[in-house]
């Protein structure tokens, strides 16, 4: 029988699946053993037990460095156990949000996360004490066996609990053609111990059964070990199993150079700058607690981390290098050395370091990002689909694509379903909405920071689906680059700004409204909210009602229909005008960057109404308020990208400066499904710019 793709347990069966070497190196034979032939071999393996374990005995002496000790003999064999090592379990997520609690900042949360939650230095040197036990193991039977580690255990990013990634090798080079079928069993083992096969010869097995035989020598000599499982994957054949004593999960891959070079990379990554762990380590805690890391079809941790490195590599100035940049720089140490030997590390020198931007800045980027281009680490860049299939025609486009930076074939997003990337997309719309609250960002009582990322309200995306218009407020401009502004001019020339920056900046069409279109808009606004039978946020009063309350503390500035490019804030990050425009305004710049979002698509335009108010209590506050048009509830994605990219532009001090360097600001918040508006007053303005 033919097989390529099986996962089978090989104790107490049967009917045992069993490689053969074969010139085909995907083909399996399926051995049925019957039951006068399995009480053969249970004879036979007694009659050679005692021989077999004295041999072992030997090499295990040999080995000084060896943590393994003699456990008591039993009738048919002797069994080994390793020595007290220290290896920590997960951390729960209670005590974890009890320490969050305690921080003052969401930077110190992060630190805190980080340190709680990775690996401490003992942990790591016992899963490296842990590889070369094995390795003492296999070294009676195999030629120059190694042990390698590589993965999260050793990259710097590793979490407690984590599994242990372990790297089968041998230096013989495996001939094309084999004289002898030998086929893996306990059998096999006696032969090699009685020295009629030599270790050469068994390193010179195709993979499959290299790696089957290393699994019957741990169930002969490891009996801590549990339900130990053989999977015969064409692409990626591994042996996984559980150290029941401290609950450590290994998998074992035979010569997975692409791994190594990946840990590598993962690892300077994470010596460039301090900062790097707290933010990754962050995400992707935040994708696991939040189920969009796991089993199955969802994202992998590894994904998760190159999407963290590539968002960071196309800050503007670059935090991180792109992934070719850094192997012209040091090719061979990368690819040929193993990860004990970190002199692949001496290439930071050559590295420039920078700051790493907000958390904020990650939730928002890849919200706003167009997945329909092909993320690639490895010359930081995100292709359109079509122009990457030329040069790539075995990738695999899938949803989302995410080009891995060494096996450049491999979409590292290939296998997350549609559920769950649905489940990322609603996780980043909700910690956006979140960390441009300035409230939940004060230490509380009630969850803030990290802890309302994590643990907020499943009814949360309901309500931001669910709004009936979006506010916030901006500050009045006192100076601009020409001089001072009259106080008698500041709120016309602050709401011209703000036009502009819609009309001209964002490039929107917009319609100026009259009193009365106005309220005919808002009213038919009401009736179609009611006729939708929406489950929105409860208010008292509808939006005409709360229009005309508006009206009667503040002043209209002015009202316009806007009507604005569907992708207008898709990867606005990604372009990167040169410094032949550093003498443009601000304005102007933004006017280049949205030009040539628009060209390149032309789906449906969005409508929506814009509304100014000058405040009679707050001279220097205005507010803007957005409400959907002709739908019953403004679009959150749309809400927040105009939220954060209006107040990022008019808060930037090359272009305004505010009076007495205080400044107002209005958000949204949720109390008991009601959405309510909350002014706080930030003092300090130059902490908050910094």
């Amino acid at each position: 029988m033919i097989v390529q793709k099986c996962f089978c347990c090989l104790r107490n069966r049967s009917s045992k699946l069993l490689p053969l070497v074969h010139r085909n190196k995907n083909a399996l034979r399926t051995y049925i053993i019957t039951k006068a032939e399995r009480e053969k071999i249970v004879k036979l393996c007694t009659v050679i037990s005692t021989q077999v374990i004295n041999s072992v005995n030997n090499s295990f002496k040999e080995c000084s460095t060896s943590p393994l000790k003699k456990a008591e003999n039993t009738a048919n064999h002797q069994s080994f156990e390793l020595e007290n090592m220290h290896i920590d379990g997960p951390f729960s997520h209670e005590e974890l949000i009890t320490s969050l609690y305690r921080c003052k900042t969401v930077s110190e949360q992060m630190e805190i996360l980080s340190s709680t939650l990775g690996l401490t230095p003992e942990d790591i040197q016992s899963r490296k004490k842990f590889s070369n036990t094995l390795a003492s193991l296999y070294k009676p039977f195999f030629e120059n066996v190694k042990i390698n580690v590589f993965g999260s255990s050793v990259n710097g990013f590793g979490f407690k609990g984590c599994d242990l990634d372990i790297s089968f090798e041998t230096s013989v080079e495996r001939k094309e053609k084999v004289t002898q079928e030998l086929v893996p069993s306990n059998f096999l083992i006696s032969q090699v111990i009685n020295g009629e096969i030599s270790p050469k010869e068994i390193s010179n097995l195709h993979p499959k059964e290299q790696l089957v035989f290393a699994y019957y020598i741990m169930m002969e000599y490891f009996k801590e070990l549990k339900n130990p499982l053989v999977s015969l994957n064409p692409h990626a054949p591994l042996v996984r199993f559980t150290y029941d004593k401290f609950n450590l999960k290994c998998d074992m891959t035979f010569k997975n150079k692409n791994a190594s070079v990946n840990t590598k990379l993962m690892l300077l990554y994470c010596k460039m700058d301090k900062r790097v762990v707290p933010l990754l380590m962050t995400i992707r805690y935040w994708a696991k607690h939040l189920g969009i890391i796991g089993k199955g079809r969802t994202f992998k941790s590894y994904t998760i981390s190159l999407l963290v490195i590539y968002f960071l590599q196309t800050r503007k100035p670059q935090v991180l290098p792109s992934v070719e940049s850094i192997l012209s720089l040091s090719v061979d140490n990368f690819e040929h050395a193993g990860i004990e030997d970190q002199s692949f590390l001496n290439i930071l020198q050559k590295i420039l370091h920078l700051k790493i931007s907000k958390l904020q800045e990650f939730f928002l980027f890849y919200l706003n990002f167009d997945f329909t281009r092909v993320i690639c680490p490895i010359n930081s860049k995100a292709i359109p689909r079509e122009e990457f299939k030329k040069e790539n025609s075995k990738f695999k486009m899938h949803d989302i694509c995410i080009q891995d930076p060494i096996n450049l074939q491999n979409n590292n997003g290939g296998v997350v379903e549609f559920q769950c990337w649905k489940t990322f997309s609603e996780e980043l719309m909700i910690a956006s909405n979140i960390l441009l609250n300035n409230v939940m960002l004060n230490p509380s009582q009630n969850p803030w920071g990290l802890i309302s990322i994590l643990d907020h309200p499943k009814s949360f995306v309901d309500d931001l689906k669910s709004l009936q218009l979006i506010s916030f407020s901006v500050p009045v401009l006192t100076q601009t680059v020409n001089g001072k502004i009259s106080g008698s001019e500041r709120i016309s020339v602050t709401s011209d700004t703000l036009l502009k920056l819609l009309q001209h900046g964002l490039m929107f069409k917009c319609k100026s409204l009259e009193m009365e279109a106005l309220t005919n808009l808002l009213e038919k606004q009401d009736k179609l909210i009611y006729k939708s039978n929406l489950k929105v946020a409860k208010r008292e009063e509808s939006v005409l009602e709360q229009f005309q309350t508006l009206n009667a503390t503040n002043d209209l500035v002015f009202s316009v229909e806007c009507e604005a490019a569907h992708n207008i804030f898709e990867c606005r990050d990604l372009f990167h005008l040169d410094s032949s425009f550093d003498s443009k305004s601000v304005l102007d710049r933004e006017y280049l960057i949205s030009s040539n979002i628009a060209k390149q698509d032309k789906r449906n335009e969005s409508k929506f109404l814009c509304e100014c108010y000058s405040s009679r209590t707050l001279p220097t506050t205005m507010f803007l308020i957005f409400e959907p048009h002709h739908k019953p509830y403004f679009n959150p994605i749309l809400g927040i990208s105009l939220k954060h990219h209006i107040l990022n532009i008019m808060e930037r001090r090359t272009v305004i400066i505010f009076a007495n360097k205080c400044f107002y600001y209005m958000y949204i918040v949720f109390i008991d499904k009601i959405c309510t508006s909350v002014i706080v007053i930030i003092s300090n303005y130059e902490t908050f710019l910094n």
